[in-house]
């Protein structure tokens, strides 16, 4: 009869490990001696130059107020401008990122997020080449020596909650993109939104229409090795359209240029229920915008755990 038991238990047991689960509850499960880590990539794949209406009226400001600057050097000032943002980016670009989750205790999830060390580090060197290095090369080198610290720290809760309120909104829609869970349990076709704000503007934009897409959907929940994979889609879109204001000390009159706004993220990520944890995550964010500030960027974002 002992036996017997035995045998049921274990049919049962086997049976819920196996079977198809139509809800789950996505939660962090990171012990507290082993921290989880992922290589982490925010890398720009398609840009073109993203320019800013301000820069130009600023130099038309200063080309009036200056009466030395002839228009070739004027035009030389917004070029360097241009070509040291251009290094800048490219310094961002070719950074990869180290990202740590630590079990803190009391249900929070410390996030600390820090630019991969670089194999192989430059040295100084006297000769003349070096000493020739142009100021662009030397604002990139600034650049990548900034992000090799930590370039992003915050919290979330094991249910997957943020927890780090206090965050500038940028840093706040970061954790929030890539880590941020449902805090109750869902089923295949449940949807729910991030505590994300994209697009951000001061008080000098009016905004004539404006619309928003804050989506995460739990698309299929499978089994691979007695494991449940919940898979993820994320639809995020943001889009205002409206008129910026010049700041009074850069106009002489009632300069407004008409603005749009657009900025979309959509991807797929893979969560593990038992485990706890990502095991794969990609997406696409992209931003256009005409008027005040024109361009379009395309960033990939990925986790891969290490």
């Amino acid at each position: 009869m002992k036996y017997l038991s035995a045998l049921v238990l274990l049919s049962m047991v086997l049976s819920v490990n196996g079977q198809d689960l139509k809800t789950v509850d996505l939660r962090w499960k990171i012990d507290p001696n082993k921290p989880l880590t992922y290589g982490t990539t925010m890398k720009d794949i398609s840009s073109e130059d993203m320019e800013m209406d301000f820069f130009s009226k600023l130099f038309e400001s200063i080309k009036d107020s200056t009466s030395t600057d002839s228009s070739d050097q004027s035009d030389a000032k917004k070029t360097g401008i241009k070509e040291m943002m251009k290094a800048l980016q490219s310094a961002q670009q070719e950074t990869d990122y180290i990202c740590t989750l630590s079990n803190k205790g009391k249900g929070v999830i410390d996030i600390v997020m820090s630019g991969r060390p670089e194999e192989d580090s430059i040295t100084e060197d006297d000769d003349e080449d070096e000493e020739e290095e142009d100021e662009m090369k030397k604002a990139s080198s600034f650049i990548k020596s900034m992000q090799q610290g930590v370039v992003l720290r915050g919290s979330v809760t094991e249910e997957g909650d943020m927890h780090s309120f206090w965050l500038k909104s940028a840093q706040m829609n970061l954790i929030a993109i890539l880590f941020q869970l449902p805090s109750k349990p869902v089923s295949v076709g449940d949807k729910w939104g991030l505590n994300i704000h994209l697009i951000s503007n001061d008080q000098n934009f009016v905004c004539d229409s404006a619309y928003k897409i804050n989506e995460v959907e739990l698309i299929d929940i499978r089994i691979e090795n007695n494991e449940h994979i919940a898979v993820l889609k994320y639809n995020i879109e943001e889009y205002v359209k409206g008129e910026f204001s010049m700041p009074s000390f850069m106009s002489s009159g009632n300069s407004t240029t008409p603005t749009t706004m657009r900025l979309t993220h959509n991807g797929t990520a893979e969560f593990s229920v038992e485990q706890g944890k990502w095991l794969n995550y990609n997406a696409l964010m992209s931003y256009t915008a005409t008027g005040f500030t024109s361009g379009t960027k395309k960033t990939q974002f990925s986790l891969k755990p290490e």
